[in-house]
């Protein structure tokens, strides 16, 4: 038992304890609060584990979620705080601690001691920056395999290096992945694609066959390599990753924006309906959310953008235009980290930083995006041609908006009205 320096308990979370063990039950805080604390991070989750049943910690809080109460998990909410509470898995909290997934997680703190216990030493272990699984790591990951997923995700937010017979276990259960829910699996790997630095993470995972299982496709051998020989497809995609802002579509583009390319990233201009394609069926595999799908792919489909042209504004309000408003910076944004971390070469992204910037420009500038609609609709389109519904006048219609957008002087009624009559005289009703 130690005495570790914590922060401040929230008062919602000393009441939990109190309650439970004003009903004669222990209570300790568990899990990544402990471990967090000992860090010196900040801490996200409370979790508590108990010598108390369900029914019991149902009995006591006016407040619970019945979020795992199959497995003794409930969720209790105090004061706008959530705190999951856990009956122990076996009779003592040391049991419990012993069949949790890994030793930095496996302490519990007890702040009416206060007391730290630390029976499979975890505080050793972090000391040491390293991530071991709990007395025997197969058969905590045989109990739940979704815990190598996870390991490796801890190890790359925490900057661990994976034990050796941890390292060794994950991969003997890198096939069982399939027989987890999805659903799981994707919340694990969500939370991996959105970290603050997920190449540790990403490198790991495709080391380990976890990826090969998961995600194969992006292991694809015959995919070109860098020009510095070292650079191998996963450490390129990794590193477009770390490039890219905590955007969960935007990530996921990033992870999957080559898949089924053939060449080089600068050589690769045009809409990229291949790697689109597979990455939405990459996405509905893995049971991702529908708008997740729908963005990922569709960024993906038009990142390609050619780095040697010079883009000008008419150029910039055309692009956002054919790309939609909601889509266009993280489009430039794919582009760019993905060419900065194949070639390292600036000249490679000059001129779609312009671009990007004024994209920005564009969409922040009250007015900047007035051009996306014209101040003729449809309907008064088809008025002045005399033109009915149907193909025709759509494409009068978006020729008229591309218009609008590299003249957006032009947006007025009557300039419009003189520009259709000009292009489209013959058309024009009489």
């Amino acid at each position: 038992m130690r005495k570790p320096p914590f922060p401040e308990v929230p008062s919602q979370v000393l009441y939990i304890l109190e309650r439970l063990r004003q009903a004669q039950k222990q209570a300790f805080i568990v899990g990544g609060a402990v471990r967090d604390a000992l860090m010196g991070r900040p801490i996200k989750d409370w979790d508590v584990a108990t010598s108390a049943k369900v029914d019991l910690v149902r009995s006591l809080f006016p407040k619970v979620i019945p979020t795992g109460a199959r497995h003794g998990t409930v969720t209790v909410k105090v004061g706008g705080l959530e705190v999951e509470v856990s009956a122990f898995r076996g009779r003592t909290i040391v049991e419990d601690l012993g069949h949790r997934d890994f030793t930095v997680d496996a302490m519990a703190w007890d702040p009416q001691g206060p007391t730290l216990l630390d029976p499979f030493g975890g505080i050793g272990d972090l000391k040491d920056r390293l991530l071991k699984g709990v007395i025997d790591p197969l058969k905590r990951f045989l109990e739940d395999p979704l815990r190598a997923l996870r390991g490796v995700r801890l190890a790359g937010e925490l900057e661990l290096e994976i034990e050796p017979s941890t390292k060794r276990a994950m991969e003997q259960v890198a096939g069982l992945l399939e027989g987890v829910a999805k659903e799981r699996v994707m919340e694990e790997l969500d939370r991996i694609v959105l970290l603050p630095s997920p190449m540790r993470a990403l490198l790991e995972l495709g080391k380990s066959s976890l990826l090969a299982s998961l995600i194969p496709e992006v292991l694809d051998k015959g995919l070109p390599t860098a020009e510095d020989p070292e650079c191998l497809p996963l450490e390129h995609l990794a590193l477009t990753l770390e490039k890219l802002p905590q955007d969960r579509s935007l990530r996921w583009a990033g992870l999957l924006h080559r898949l089924g390319v053939r060449c080089p990233p600068e050589e690769a201009v045009g809409p990229q309906e291949v790697a689109a394609n597979a990455a939405f069926s990459v996405l509905t595999r893995l049971r991702a959310p529908g708008r997740t799908r729908k963005e990922a792919s569709h960024i993906i489909l038009h990142h390609a953008l050619s780095p040697k042209r010079p883009w000008s504004w008419p150029d910039a309000r055309e692009f956002i235009l054919d790309v939609g408003e909601e889509y266009a910076l993280a489009i430039v944004k794919l582009r760019i980290a993905s060419l900065e971390a194949w070639s390292k070469r600036r000249e490679d992204v000059i001129n779609l930083e312009g671009l990007e910037e004024m994209v920005r420009s564009l969409i922040q500038e009250e007015g900047g995006l007035s051009f996306l609609k014209p101040a003729l609709d449809g309907s008064e389109a088809m008025e002045i041609l005399g033109l009915g519904p149907g193909p025709e006048l759509g494409r009068v219609i978006q020729e008229m908006r591309k218009e609008v957008a590299r003249n957006p002087e032009l947006n007025e009624k009557e300039k419009l009205r003189a520009w259709l009559l000009s292009r489209h005289s013959k058309r024009a009703k009489p």
